[in-house]
């Protein structure tokens, strides 16, 4: 009999942890946002030490057509408010890759329109070539 509880205890050791990570990896899965999209500033998923977020550019347009046209930018978290980076000048993306990668709100902004422009003119020629790329996944996916 205590042979039994020992080499039991010992099986549940085993797998313990084993379980433990499937349930963290599955608790952590987020769901996509459902709320409105009533704001151009979003924060998605960043690598840890870093902020991310997004702009939407013509949010109105957005809304319309579906396809939303970002730009994507990131800070350290030491840095401050003004010190950050564009990783993607423009980005289009569907809705659904939108609300897949939202977490939430964003308190930063940007502040430099001919950066996006610059990223948008470029895409726009593209789209009219036939070439233009639209994201269709989560954005992180798409840098």
């Amino acid at each position: 009999m205590a042979f039994y509880r020992v080499t039991r205890h010992a099986a549940i050791m085993r797998v313990g942890p084993a379980i433990l990570i499937c349930l963290g990896v599955l608790g952590s899965a987020r769901a996509a946002w459902d709320a409105a999209i009533a704001t151009p500033y979003w924060r998605i998923e960043s690598p840890a030490g870093t902020i991310r977020w997004i702009e939407i550019h013509d949010l109105d347009a957005g809304r319309t057509t579906g396809l939303y046209h970002v730009q994507v930018l990131e800070r350290e978290l030491q840095s401050p408010p003004w010190k950050f980076r564009s990783l993607a000048s423009h980005m289009a993306l569907t809705e659904s890759a939108l609300r897949a990668s939202i977490i939430d709100i964003a308190e930063e902004r940007s502040v430099y329109p001919e950066t996006f422009e610059s990223g948008y003119s470029t895409w726009k020629e593209r789209e009219a070539a036939g070439d233009a790329p639209v994201c269709k996944s989560e954005v992180t996916r798409c840098l």
